[in-house]
């Protein structure tokens, strides 16, 4: 959905901002046309070697009227010697047009080692096949 992809896309490239140690709260209008479709909030805390950031999407004005779409996640895990982040666990609830699922994924030494989605979807990603790869929620912080 274009929409989604707008609203996704807007939190990825204005997520970098709420980078900065200490904590820190964004807040990103997304319209359409002119018309209010959607809010971003990004909120991040770092301290003492960890990190804790969050992210919430939801349609808002007509669109919201008609389509109660909304993404939650929050994320917490260590920053790393080098600066990068380590995810030790992500939790999302998402509502689409279609469905609403809860996720959590566990993360053993930055690596996703479980994966629960209720419902679970048709097909679920392996954690084991999942090195290297990151929450969305800590890849916009």
């Amino acid at each position: 959905m274009r929409i989604r992809r707008l609203m996704l896309g807007s939190a990825l490239a204005l997520g970098l901002l709420a980078g900065e140690a200490g904590a820190e709260n964004q807040v990103f209008g997304v319209t359409l046309s002119g018309l209010p479709a959607g809010e971003i909030v990004l909120s991040g805390r770092q301290e003492g070697g960890r990190y804790e950031a969050g992210s919430s999407i939801r349609a808002i004005g007509l669109l919201g009227a008609l389509a109660r779409l909304r993404y939650e996640g929050t994320t917490v895990g260590r920053i790393a010697g080098d600066g990068s982040l380590e995810p030790e666990r992500h939790l999302a609830e998402a509502r689409s047009l279609r469905s609403e699922r809860r996720t959590e994924i566990l993360f053993d030494n930055g690596d996703p080692v479980q994966v629960t989605m209720v419902p679970p979807r048709s097909r679920q990603l392996d954690p084991a096949e999942q090195d290297g790869t990151i929450d969305p929620v800590s890849a916009v912080f």
